[in-house]
């Protein structure tokens, strides 16, 4: 009879390691329902306005976002009239329906210029993943050199956002989840 002796798992005991290392980086509360957690915005089921997630940091990654273009608007997370002014301004800038709303239709279009659907390449991959894999992207919004610097982690389900667009190399930048509640100031911005 042939006894068979047990392997070393190093490469699942790494794995293992790294995902519960991942894990432990991202803060409880990124769970579901908190935010922004699919990799696609418009599939979180979030529409910002001024009645709807007002009050979140969902809102503060978009108020960047919006930053993009035109640099006038305070990343507060609260989604008030001026955001909704500003964002009216930026859906008529891309040919969207300007009802001043962050639903599926602004969502996507934010998503799908990451894959070259329309003129530009907006949403780039900068090339840099930190140390808890997460991505790190700009969303270039037309006026240079103002862009957003957005992220995304896959463990832990969650996008990120840095409110400075002077900020520098990726690894700088003091990111902020986008949750479904408030928990940021008034950040610094442009």
């Amino acid at each position: 009879m042939k006894v068979l002796k047990p392997r070393p798992a190093g490469g699942v005991l790494l794995a293992v390691a790294l995902v519960m290392t991942t894990f432990a980086a991202v803060p409880p509360s990124a769970g579901a329902g908190n935010g922004l957690k699919t990799f696609r915005f418009s599939s979180s089921g979030i529409t910002l306005s001024t009645s709807s997630y007002k009050y979140s940091n969902a809102a503060g990654l978009w108020q960047t976002i919006n930053n993009a273009n035109n640099c006038n608007t305070i990343v507060d997370g609260i989604f008030g009239n001026q955001t909704k002014s500003t964002t009216v301004a930026w859906q008529q800038q891309f040919g969207l329906v300007a009802d001043g709303v962050v639903g599926s239709q602004t969502w996507n279009f934010v998503n799908d210029s990451r894959y070259g659907a329309f003129n530009e390449n907006r949403l780039s991959p900068t090339g840099y993943i930190d140390g808890y894999a997460t991505f790190y992207y700009t969303f270039y919004g037309g006026i240079p050199p103002a862009s957003a610097h957005l992220a995304w982690n896959p463990f832990g389900e969650q996008w990120f956002f840095e409110a400075n667009a002077n900020q520098g190399a990726p690894s700088n930048w003091n990111l902020k989840p986008a949750y479904a509640y408030r928990n940021i100031g008034t950040l610094f911005t442009c």
